[in-house]
């Protein structure tokens, strides 16, 4: 079963809160001979509104049935409601909605270190022999909290159980949603950037952490001596938001 990766610990500190991060769609089995020919994946910060648009094709000469699952873990010092941090999720299959059921395969709520949960949005998609099928995500979640600032997390290794590499993986992060001249982080130089989206362009991707994707920004009331002193961490780039 193809899972997220272990929660670093400094998610389970008592200034960090994060709450709905999602990730790459994942087969909800072993392995398959359904390849993820590429992924879109477009992210609006702060409303934290992301949009996938996915191609796979059936690489074998019997038709399927794909047991498939977008996977949205949680984290929240505070105690956990038991529920998705996710405020809504809506789903497509060659442009036709389809219901996710929600599967829990986690819930720490009563933990006395803390809320913690795993859910996985899923649905089964049929193939025929040789077919290629279209998939696309629209989700709202909610941005983790470290201080200084907000974050937001998206996950792309839960994707390493599709048959071989992605042949193309895009990303898109829109910040328009920040004050001009705020900070933001990133954890790689732009290929692209065109006003406030910034954009990574890849090809060939074994779908490990490499390509995971963190974005930080600072709070909106943030004092101006921390601002001042705001620096990468982890060898993040520090963009700035642009009028």
């Amino acid at each position: 079963m193809a899972m997220l990766s272990a929660v670093a610990c400094a998610w389970m500190l008592n200034d960090t809160a994060f709450k709905g991060m999602g990730g790459a769609a994942g087969i909800l089995e072993r392995e398959s001979p359904v390849k993820m020919v590429s992924a879109d994946i477009r992210i609006k910060l702060p409303s934290c509104i992301v949009e996938v648009n996915y191609v796979f094709k059936n690489t074998s000469n019997k038709a399927l049935d794909v047991p498939m699952g977008f996977p949205e873990e949680a984290v929240d010092p505070d105690g956990l409601r038991g529920h998705s941090w996710f405020k809504s999720f809506q789903t497509w299959v060659d442009g036709k909605p389809v219901n996710a059921k929600v599967v829990k395969l986690a819930d720490f709520s009563d933990s006395v270190s803390g809320g913690y949960t795993r859910n996985w949005w899923t649905k089964q998609v049929h193939f025929k022999a040789g077919q290629t099928v279209r998939v696309r995500n629209i989700y709202e979640t909610q941005p983790g909290y470290q201080t200084p600032g907000a974050y937001f997390m998206y996950i792309v290794n839960t994707a390493q159980n599709w048959k071989g590499n992605i042949d193309r993986l895009r990303m898109e992060v829109n910040v328009d949603g920040l004050p001009k001249d705020s900070f933001f982080n990133v954890p790689w130089k732009p290929h692209k950037r065109k006003g406030n989206t910034v954009m990574w362009f890849w090809e060939d991707v074994e779908a490990y952490g490499t390509y995971d994707l963190t974005v930080r920004w600072p709070e909106k009331d943030t004092p101006a001596e921390v601002l001042d002193g705001w620096a990468s961490q982890g060898g993040e780039v520090v963009l700035k938001t642009q009028p």
